[in-house]
Formats: C-alpha cells, sequence, structure tokens
C-alpha cells in the first residue's frame, strides 16, 4: 500500500466553489437581466489537478507532500482529457459582471 497519492500534474483547469456558484446564481436571478446566450461561470485562476490536491490536503490538515505528481502517460489513464480545458468567463465581463474570486 502507498503512503501517499498521486496525482496528474499535466493537466490544468478552473475549480469553480459550489458555494459561490449558487450565491452567483441567486443574485443574478435576482439583479440582472442578461442577454440570451451562454455564460461560463468558473472562479478566477487556474492550477493543475496535483496543485488542486496539495491545496485539498493542506486545508484539511493533512501533510500536503503526501501528494506526488505524475504526468497522464505515467497515471495510465484509460481515456485521454485535454491538457487544458479552461473556459473563459468572457461573456460574463462583456455584460459588465465580475467573475468569481480565486
Amino acid at each position: 500500500m502507498n503512503s501517499f497519492v498521486v496525482i496528474k500534474a499535466d493537466n490544468v483547469f478552473k475549480n469553480t466553489s459550489f458555494c459561490l456558484l449558487t450565491s452567483f446564481i441567486v443574485f443574478m436571478e435576482n439583479q440582472f437581466s442578461l442577454n440570451d446566450g451562454i455564460y461560463h461561470v468558473s472562479n478566477l485562476g487556474a492550477c493543475s489537478w496535483f496543485e488542486f490536491a496539495r491545496f485539498i490536503f493542506l486545508e484539511s490538515g493533512y501533510d500536503p507532500s503526501l501528494v506526488k505528481p505524475v504526468s497522464t502517460k505515467e497515471y495510465g489513464a484509460i481515456s485521454e482529457r485535454p491538457k487544458f480545458s479552461i473556459m473563459s468567463n468572457e461573456a460574463l465581463i462583456n455584460e459588465g459582471i465580475k467573475p468569481l474570486r480565486p
């Protein structure tokens, strides 16, 4: 049994906080009338799954050095994910709305 966790370090994404997203939706419903369209809502900033896992360990009181980085190839994932899967908040910004905090 490993005494560490291996996490892919070569995939970058944006995390979206459920609590912030819920508050944002309620705020938007009560305050704004948006143009028709598709709006992507996510927190600002980006990180790898490895960085995200280390943050979770740290915030949970665990030693983040227990998280070890590996490449997608080393990880041996069955399906391939995009290396960079960040969507833009541009539609919101164009409406004059600030994206969620990092």
